[in-house]
């Protein structure tokens, strides 16, 4: 059976999702011969390669921070899909801007001298300085309602507990940012993950293993020419491959980031 191929590579690297396919389908013996497994079939073992890279590859997990608009009343909000873990959100408001905004509280300690140490005029210092944030900080945790949040991997939604109320004391809406970790997602796009080494050896192997399940329901047949298609030793070939290579990944690039709730 005769199956599509995925398209062109053109330059003999992949950079997204279709030439990836391709180069699969090419590296199993196509178009020399018929590669009897789908392409629906090679995409779920990018998928399921990129998944696997994403969750131990350095480069494909950062940090980074959202903002959740909280509202009375409403508890559960959505978070961005490439999420992959929540470590804290911030509702500050005592605080505020930063120095260089006019009114905040840390404008005002500057214009009252508390960072005037270093320019030779009269002023607090930076120990001064300090324990006025200290100040601050205190305050800010005396007089806002701290709140607890729950992130759903499954779902993408943050749960706030307890639920934000509006009684006259909270202004709402009540700005939070969350501290998060991010997952690399190259979409549709082109993007040179699809070109690493081991993205590319990973999926042939996945592909290998699919491919000779696939040969299986021809267990015990003589093909034309004479040949007998042996897929044990190609489901065989293909598990040794991948096995090493995730023993090659946990070596390169460790075990899977240990990420925190709050």
């Amino acid at each position: 059976m005769s199956l599509p191929l995925a398209g062109n590579f053109g330059g003999g690297y992949p950079r997204n999702r279709q030439q990836l396919a391709k180069y699969i389908q090419v590296k199993l013996g196509a178009p020399v011969i018929d590669i009897e497994i789908e392409l629906e079939q090679i995409y779920t073992a990018i998928d399921d390669t990129m998944q696997l890279f994403n969750r131990h590859a350095g480069d494909a997990v950062y940090r980074n921070a959202f903002v959740v608009v909280l509202s009375g009343g409403v508890s559960e909000y959505s978070v961005p899909p490439e999420t992959v873990s929540v470590m804290s959100m911030d509702t500050s408001q005592t605080i505020g801007e930063g120095i260089n905004t006019l009114f905040s509280p840390l404008n005002q300690m500057y214009n009252m001298g508390f960072l005037n140490f270093f320019s030779g005029t009269f002023g607090s210092g930076l120990v001064s300085y300090e324990v006025g944030l200290e100040y601050l900080r205190q305050t800010e945790l005396e007089l806002t309602a701290p709140f607890s949040i729950h992130y759903n991997k499954y779902d993408q939604t943050l749960t706030v507990t307890p639920t934000p109320y509006d009684n006259g004391d909270m202004i709402f809406p009540l700005v939070g940012v969350v501290e998060c970790y991010t997952q690399y997602d190259p979409g549709t796009g082109d993007s040179d993950i699809y070109n690493e080494l081991w993205v590319k050896r990973y999926s042939v192997a996945l592909c290998k293993i699919a491919l000779g399940t696939v040969w299986g329901k021809y267990s015990g047949m003589t093909i034309p020419g004479g040949a007998i298609l042996n897929y044990a030793n190609m489901i065989a070939e293909g598990t040794a491959e991948k096995n090493a290579l995730y023993e090659e990944l946990i070596k390169t690039e460790g075990e899977p980031l240990g990420f925190f709730m709050a």
